[in-house]
C-alpha cells in the first residue's frame, strides 16, 4: 500500500479528516491533503505521484464521488482530496470490510 494510501487508511480510522459544509447547502464533505511545504531553501517540492496515490485509493475503496484539487501556493505545493459525507460512510465501510478479509 502506498504511503499516501496508509495515511488516508489511518486518517480515517481516528477521524482526522476534515469537515466542512458546502456553501448555501447542508452538505458536507471530507478534505484530507497531502503534499509539501517550503523547504529551508525556499524551494517547494513537487509530488505529482500524490495524486496518482489518491486515485489509487479512490479506486481499491470504490469511492463513488470525490474531488482531487491541486493546489499551488507562493509556501506549499499539494493535492486535496474532498469526498461528500455519504460516500465517506461508505468508504469507511469498504475499508473495515477489507481489513477484516
Amino acid at each position: 500500500m502506498s504511503s499516501i494510501c496508509s495515511q488516508l487508511f489511518s486518517k480515517t480510522f481516528h477521524n482526522t479528516w476534515t469537515v466542512c459544509e458546502l456553501p448555501g447547502t447542508h452538505e458536507k464533505v471530507m478534505i484530507a491533503r497531502f503534499g509539501n511545504r517550503i523547504n529551508c531553501n525556499g524551494e517547494v517540492i513537487r509530488n505529482n505521484n500524490i495524486k496518482n496515490q489518491l486515485e489509487e485509493f479512490v479506486r481499491k475503496y470504490n469511492i463513488g464521488e470525490y474531488h482531487i484539487a491541486e493546489i499551488e501556493e507562493n509556501k506549499q505545493h499539494s493535492y486535496q482530496i474532498e469526498i461528500p459525507e455519504t460516500h465517506y460512510s461508505q468508504m469507511r465501510e469498504n475499508i473495515q470490510y477489507s481489513s477484516v478479509e
